[in-house]
């Protein structure tokens, strides 16, 4: 217990210092958000980050959490192009 293991990284610790919240590796958006109780060696999934419609999203942000850990904030980039066909050159 304790060790985070190598299937999760870290987005920061909590403010009691008990526990981190973290990701896990290789998952797809929307991202998962995990509390990890350092203690107990134990993950337990607290919520989805990622904008509603993931058109364009290449990937989401660190999330900054708040102190009390009640809310976060978190940025992604939309890439996002147009295509014209254009006919009757000359």
């Amino acid at each position: 217990p304790g060790g985070l293991g190598k299937e999760y990284f870290s987005y920061g610790i909590s403010a009691d210092g008990k526990s981190l919240y973290a990701g896990r590796l290789g998952e797809t958006l929307p991202h998962k958000i995990y509390r990890y109780d350092i203690s107990k060696g134990t993950a337990v999934f607290l919520e989805n980050i990622g904008p509603p419609d993931l058109t364009g999203v290449p990937a989401v942000n660190t999330p900054l959490f708040s102190a009390d850990g009640k809310s976060y904030v978190y940025a992604y980039p939309r890439w996002m192009s147009q295509l014209y066909t254009v006919t009757s050159l000359k």
